[in-house]
C-alpha cells in the first residue's frame, strides 16, 4: 500500500485524480468498516505516543499564541509559530512525556464509552410480526 508522504510527494494530473477518485468511491465502504472496527481496539503504545506529542505541540503553541485561535492566524504567523516550536524539540518531549499518562486514561475512557453503546442484537426471536401472533 502506498504510504501517505508517497501519495503527496508530487503534483497529480487530472487522469490521476479522477483514476484515484474511482479507486477511493471503489473501496469506501471497506474503508470505513475497517475505521469503525479499528476504533473499537485500544490503540498502540506508539499512536498514543504521538498523541500526546501532538497535545504537547499544540500547548507549546497556545502558550506562544496567547488567548488566540492558531487556525485565524495568518499562514506566514503559522509558519513562524512552527518554526519556534520546531526549536523546542526538548521541552516538547518532556511536556509529551507528561502528557502520556493523560492520553492512556483518556483511550480508557474512550474504551469504556464505545463497550457501554453497544447496540442490541436482534435475533428471530425478538422480530415480531403484527397479525402472526397466533401462528
Amino acid at each position: 500500500m502506498i504510504k501517505f508522504t508517497e501519495f503527496i510527494s508530487e503534483a497529480l494530473t487530472v487522469q490521476q485524480r479522477q483514476k484515484r477518485s474511482l479507486v477511493a468511491r471503489r473501496t469506501a465502504r471497506i474503508r470505513a468498516t475497517k475505521r469503525k472496527l479499528k476504533s473499537r481496539k485500544r490503540k498502540p503504545e506508539s499512536e498514543l505516543k504521538v498523541k500526546a506529542r501532538r497535545a504537547a505541540r499544540k500547548k507549546i503553541m497556545q502558550r506562544y499564541v496567547g488567548g488566540k485561535d492558531f487556525s485565524k492566524l495568518p499562514p506566514s504567523a503559522k509558519q513562524q509559530l512552527e518554526k519556534m516550536v520546531d526549536k523546542k524539540q526538548k521541552s516538547l518531549e518532556k511536556i509529551a512525556l507528561r502528557l502520556l499518562p493523560v492520553v492512556r486514561k483518556d483511550e480508557g475512557v474512550r474504551l469504556s464509552k464505545i463497550s457501554k453503546k453497544k447496540p442490541a442484537k436482534v435475533g428471530k426471536s425478538s422480530i415480531r410480526i403484527s397479525g402472526l401472533d397466533a401462528y
